[in-house]
């Protein structure tokens, strides 16, 4: 008989790389179970106190999707070969969707996704905040995506505990408030003393106005620095935020709304201008 193996212990720093680096939509074996509780972790984390997940046997454990499809050449998507063999696998393009629909539509566009999913991924947050905070699917949101993913997964295997589990949920508020503000922005939500700004305006993205990724803002009530790290989202102290979700809860008590609704480029100075004004010089 073998004398009894003990497992190595696992290096916290070389699991948080292989989080980045790791290819977990390549699945293969045990594979698949990994990358599956990963995202199911996500959904856990993202998702309400009281909401009840499927995972487990008898076909009722949720498939994995590829955003980006794995193959591209006859689909809807315009990225590198490059690029498409880099991050196709990585967890920033992966959620987990019913096994159902899986197939059906493995190789179309996102939009195309996003309507075909939007009456089954109620119980999965994770699959509904992508499909609401992104209007589209590039190398860019997909690199967000999967930065948010690797820091929030990061966070709560730092504290490994019940405890900070709770902590997360709390300070993520089960992200109603980005998602809320998201929709705020796809409605085009305008206050009634602001009645300028017209209800047929796209939502407002940094593209628009050629700011680039890892360009610096200033939040004007308190001139705090924030790094902009997608088409419509910032980062600050660790966190991702919407520019109306940011203002929302680092807006002054004396300053606030009584509605708690704010614009939010009009709260952030680029160059001296604030987003609002120069969103107006390009229209």
């Amino acid at each position: 008989m073998k004398p009894h193996q003990q497992k190595k212990p696992i290096i916290f720093s070389d699991f948080i790389l292989q989080l980045e680096k790791e290819n977990w939509g390549f699945c293969i074996g045990t594979q698949m179970y990994k990358t599956r509780y990963l995202l199911l972790k996500m959904d856990i984390l993202m998702g309400g106190t009281n909401t009840i997940l499927q995972y487990g046997n008898k076909g009722k454990s949720p498939s994995i999707e590829h955003l980006m499809p794995q193959r591209i050449e006859a689909a809807k998507w315009n990225i590198d070969s490059e690029d498409h063999k880099e991050w196709v696998h990585k967890l920033g393009n992966l959620i987990l969707i019913d096994r159902n629909l899986n197939s059906s539509l493995s190789n179309s566009s996102f939009n195309e996704k996003r309507k075909r999913y939007q009456s089954s991924i109620e119980s999965r947050a994770n699959t509904n905040y992508i499909f609401i905070t992104h209007n589209e699917w590039d190398l860019d949101a997909i690199k967000t995506n999967h930065k948010r993913t690797v820091n929030l997964l990061k966070r709560y295997y730092e504290g490994n505990s019940l405890e900070t589990f709770y902590q997360i949920k709390k300070q993520l508020k089960t992200t109603d408030h980005i998602v809320a503000d998201q929709c705020y922005q796809e409605k085009m939500y305008i206050h009634k003393e602001d009645r300028k700004y017209s209800d047929s305006l796209p939502p407002f993205s940094f593209d628009m106005v050629g700011i680039k990724l890892g360009e610096q803002l200033t939040f004007i009530p308190t001139g705090e620095k924030v790094t902009v790290i997608g088409k419509k989202t910032i980062e600050y102290a660790g966190r991702i935020y919407s520019l109306s979700g940011f203002t929302r809860e680092f807006m002054p008590v004396e300053k606030r709304a009584p509605s708690g609704a704010y614009q939010g480029p009009k709260y952030f100075l680029y160059n001296g201008k604030t987003l609002a004004d120069l969103r107006g010089e390009m229209e």
